[in-house]
């Protein structure tokens, strides 16, 4: 493609020994499932393609055994959840989101060596703390791991759980780097 140039530290996926792909949505639209020998991804993320072609695509990786829907385990999604809370990212992450980190969890633990292919910072960053490889599509991908802190910005309530709105105010919580 004229103009395009791949960033530098771009290296196409190949599926090697025992490494396994965990496709996000993002991949799955960008039909990486037909061209990897071995990879996975959750139900969710195969709803989140809405458009026919692409459907298509996943339904036809299924059937030739190139692409396998897994759900993970729930203790998995739990350790993700857990993590995502620790480092401040859960309100950045979709349940598809959390999803895809947990089936990485679950491959590794069955001795595979989990790749996730996604352009979602938010998931990188959350793998990233979870010690999981992962290997941006189209953007250049985190830099360094980082930690945010959800603040409500009206009245300074620092959030503890899971809380999108402060229950003091009911303003909606900023995230901020720690």
């Amino acid at each position: 493609m004229r103009g395009y140039r791949r960033p530098r530290h771009y290296t196409p996926p190949t599926a090697l020994g025992n490494q396994a792909y965990v496709l996000d949505t993002t991949a799955l639209l960008a039909g990486l499932q037909l061209s990897l020998p071995r990879s996975y991804t959750t139900t969710e993320a195969v709803e989140e393609v809405r458009d026919h072609v692409n459907r298509e695509k996943v339904r036809l990786a299924i059937t030739i055994g190139r692409l396998e829907t897994v759900n993970p385990e729930p203790r998995s999604v739990k350790e993700a959840m857990k993590a995502a809370q620790k480092i401040g990212e859960q309100a950045s992450l979709s349940k598809t989101d959390i999803s895809i980190a947990a089936l990485a969890l679950d491959l590794s633990r069955k001795g595979l060596k989990p790749v996730v292919v996604t352009d979602d910072y938010s998931l990188q960053n959350l793998l990233t703390h979870l010690g999981v490889e992962f290997k941006p599509l189209r953007t250049r991908g985190i830099q360094k791991p980082r930690r945010y802190k959800l603040v409500c910005p009206a009245c300074g309530y620092r959030a503890r759980g899971n809380e999108t709105y402060c229950p003091r105010c009911g303003s909606k919580l900023k995230r901020i780097p720690v």
